[in-house]
Formats: structure tokens, sequence, C-alpha cells
């Protein structure tokens, strides 16, 4: 691939793989139901253990904090088990997605950030069934969420139960060719100025390609870079000597790695085809050097699906995947600029 950060681009080898996720939306609303009428929400002021079977979720409160969580077993083998963290209403929130072996843990935030409030440790987990273990984190240690933690969007505007599109009426408008919508460098193009033409709320697209595994990861890299701009050379150079056991030499020395370091991704969501929209992740540079797409992620708005996508240069999304637990596992405001070795 174009190697335009060493920092950024993975490199192809074998790692942690990727956890393959998807929203099971049905069956959530259905076990937040039955165990808000039969379960007690749990206060938890130092540490607290949930036994759950698959499809079954708990509900707490971290002391101090008014907001009330949901713990959700999405699958447990006899190997690892699969949860959900998340605030409530459970289906306007961010979710954290999180597999763990036995005796694995994971920081975790229940609303989403990158400060984690709680740490989540599966104590045992069978084929069906686990034991969860979940203790408050002080918020005055500052403890970043783990880089195994995947967020999850599920806000799922014109959405009905049983995946069908809810029947709407989308405005006949004229859009210009190049249109800024919400979102840091996130435009809609590829629309002559003088076409009036039916387009899908931009935010309904992005609710589609969010709610994938794929998407989930690239809004979870835009978040890394924007979050590691605070990056400064003499943290890089302690972060690097860390990770690496060598000091940082050029090509790899902070002046040059910081200025292609992307800032952020450039979101374009182009139309295709009726329905059909291709969203597409560009990193922006503080080089300003153009560079080849990271991702196409196509979201098809009458299936509510994603249905396609493709990774730039021939990469896959395991290889991503594990670079970006890699980088944010790092756990400061550096890990964008280090390479997985």
């Amino acid at each position: 691939m174009a190697v335009f950060n060493k920092g950024f681009a993975p490199k192809q080898k074998s790692g942690r793989g990727g956890i393959i996720i998807g929203i099971l939306v049905a069956i959530i609303v259905i076990a937040v139901i039955f165990t808000a009428i039969s379960n007690p929400i749990v206060n938890i002021s130092s540490s607290s253990t949930f036994s759950l079977s698959t499809n079954q979720s708990a509900y707490f409160m971290i002391a101090g904090n008014p907001n009330v969580y949901s713990v959700f077993l999405l699958s447990a083998s006899n190997s690892a088990a699969t949860l959900y963290i998340t605030g409530t209403p459970v289906l306007t929130k961010t979710i954290s997605s999180i597999t763990l072996a036995p005796a694995q843990s994971a920081n975790v935030s229940g609303d989403g950030s990158q400060i984690a409030n709680m740490q989540v440790q599966i104590i045992s987990t069978r084929s069906g069934s686990a034991q969860i273990a979940i203790s408050q984190i002080p918020s005055n240690l500052q403890l970043k969420t783990s880089g195994s933690v995947v967020l999850l969007y599920p806000s799922l505007p014109n959405k009905q139960a049983g995946n069908q599109v809810a029947t709407t009426t989308v405005p006949t408008t004229t859009i210009a060719a190049s249109t800024t919508i919400s979102g840091s460098g996130t435009t809609i193009s590829t629309i002559s100025p003088t076409t009036v033409v039916s387009q899908a709320p931009t935010a309904t697209i992005m609710a589609i390609v969010n709610s994938s595994p794929q998407g989930s990861l690239m809004h979870n890299y835009d978040v890394l870079y924007v979050t590691d701009q605070a990056c400064t050379s003499s943290l890089y150079s302690s972060t690097f000597y860390n990770t690496n056991h060598m000091p940082p030499v050029p090509p790899e020395d902070f002046a040059n790695v910081s200025v292609q370091t992307p800032l952020n991704f450039k979101i374009t969501i182009s139309r295709i085809g009726t329905n059909t929209y291709n969203v597409t992740y560009v990193p922006n540079l503080p080089s300003g050097r153009t560079v080849p797409f990271t991702a196409i992620i196509t979201a098809n708005v009458s299936a509510y699906a994603v249905s396609g996508y493709v990774f730039g240069e021939g990469l896959n999304y395991t290889t991503y995947h594990s670079q970006y637990l890699f980088q944010s596992g790092i756990g400061n405001s550096c890990g964008a600029y280090i390479s997985q070795i």
C-alpha cells in the first residue's frame, strides 16, 4: 500500500483477529424488556458480579454517577464471551462491545467516551452463560478505555423492528456539488449543483455504516486521530522507546511522523444508485499530501444494511482492526503515531 504514515499503515503480520460484530436489535429489545421487569438495578460502589445467560441483560449504576447502565451477554463459549455495555435507554446510546477470555479484563466507558469509568472482567464462561465482574474506576484516575473495546452506534432513524425501513417521504431538493455536513471533514459530493435528486438523509446513511464493524472501526480511528493531535515530541520519543526499545531516528522521528499522521478522515458520501451510497474515508494529513482512500463502505438504505466494503491497497478489516487495537492500547496521546511492529 502507499505508506503515508508508518504510525497508521498497518503491517501485514498476524495479530489479534478482528472482532466481527452485529447489533441484534430485536433480541436486545426483548431482553431489555424482560430484565427491566425482573431484575433490580445494582449500585456498584466497588465491585459486583453478574451471572448472565446469552441474550440476557442486567442493570447497574456506578457510585457517584447518576446514569443507569446495561450489561448484555451477546454470546458465550468455553473460551470467550462477548458483552455489550451501554447507557440507557439502550437503543439510543453508544454501545461498547468487548470480547474477553476467562480472567481477562478491560477498561470500559459506559458512556462511550475515551475515559473509562468501569473495569469489566470475565470470571468464567461456558456455552450459553458467563459470570462477569464489574468494578468502579474512580473518575480522577482518567484511565483510557482499553483498545479491545469497539464502539457501536445504534441510532437507527427510519428503522422499525424486524429490519424493515419505515415508510418515509424523502424531500426532493437541489444539492450543491460539495455540501458540508456535520462532522469533521465530511462532505456530500459527486452530485451536480443543478440536479434535483431524492437524497437520503446523511444521518441515516452514517447510522447504517456506523452500525457495521467496518464503519465502527473507521469512526474509532477518526476519534483516535483527533484525540492524539495532543501528542508532543517528548511524549512521542518516550512512547517510541518504550514500544520499540530504541530511540526514534529519521524517518521515524517526531518531525517526520507528525506531519504524516492523519488529523482525521475526510469522509465523502456519493450516491451510486437507487438508495445506494458509497461512504469513502480518506486520511487528512497535516502535510496536505494526497493519499489513497483507507476504506469505502457501501450502504443500502432500502435494506438498511451495509452491502459491501473495500479497504485500500488490498488490506482487510482484520489487519486494520489489529492495528487499531495496538495503537489505541498504547494508552496515551501518541498511539496513532506508533506503528505495530
